[in-house]
């Protein structure tokens, strides 16, 4: 039997190809997600979803473009162009917590989050509460099928992070005797970053996390947020005006 060296040869060539764009994909999956201004973020997979594990740090669209900072409350509540700001203007909150941004940021077409990523609807929201209610992260043990995101919704503890929150003097029920086993069961890591209201003001740091949806509403924008001495993740609706949080979900 004749040997082609030639074939023999190219195959090594191919696998070898192969090898290196294989070493590639997982260096930069190591690397995790960066958006326009080079900052990084990890993600986690919760049932069909895959989530940011971080708030939004980005001060520039996708394109490059800044996005206005605004640290004046009387500038804050005039303005009608895309903007974020730092809890309290400060450096130490906002590299934890990540940043707080307006709904007109959102809105802007030149898309805020990392290439590959959006801001989740109220709809996205809604299959990660029926996810967990159904499949055990109820802080009461409780499993709910009746794809409702507001029945029997006692899932805030498993999407909390495990430091930085006000512990709370007063029971919480439902609840489970041991709310520590439930605490970032998800992965989801929920900071309690606070906000800034339609007045320019800062309040409930360490208390409350707040996140836009892409969603409008009767009046406002669909929102959902988790408080320390809560269970649930709440749904509400918050004006344009107000300064939220952002975690992205992969398109």
């Amino acid at each position: 039997m004749r040997i082609n060296t030639a074939q023999i040869f190219m195959s090594i060539m191919i696998f070898s190809i192969i090898i290196m764009v294989s070493g590639c994909e997982k260096d930069q999956n190591k690397e995790g997600i960066r958006d326009a201004n080079g900052n990084l973020y990890h993600s986690v997979v919760i049932g069909s979803q895959t989530w940011l594990t971080e708030n939004l740090r980005a001060t520039k669209y996708r394109n490059g473009d800044d996005i206005l900072n605004i640290k004046s409350s009387s500038e804050w509540v005039h303005s009608r162009a895309g903007a974020w700001c730092k809890y309290l203007d400060s450096d130490s909150l906002a590299a934890i917590n990540g940043l707080l941004y307006n709904q007109y940021a959102i809105l802007d077409t030149r898309n805020i989050c990392p290439e590959g990523w959006r801001v989740p609807t109220a709809a996205d929201w809604n299959t990660l509460c029926i996810y967990l209610q159904n499949h055990g992260y109820n802080a009461d043990n409780s499993i709910d099928t009746d794809d409702d995101s507001n029945t029997n919704n006692y899932i805030a503890k498993a999407l909390a992070s495990a430091s930085g929150w006000e512990v709370s003097s007063e029971p919480m029920t439902p609840g489970n005797t041991d709310l520590a086993n439930f605490q970032n069961k998800t992965g989801f890591n929920a900071l309690p970053a606070g906000g800034r209201s339609i007045s320019g003001s800062f309040s409930n740091n360490g208390l409350s996390a707040f996140w836009w949806s892409s969603s409008p509403g009767v009046e406002g924008y669909r929102i959902r947020s988790i408080d320390y001495n809560k269970v649930k993740l709440t749904s509400s609706l918050a004006y344009p005006e107000s300064g939220l949080s952002i975690r992205c979900i992969k398109e």
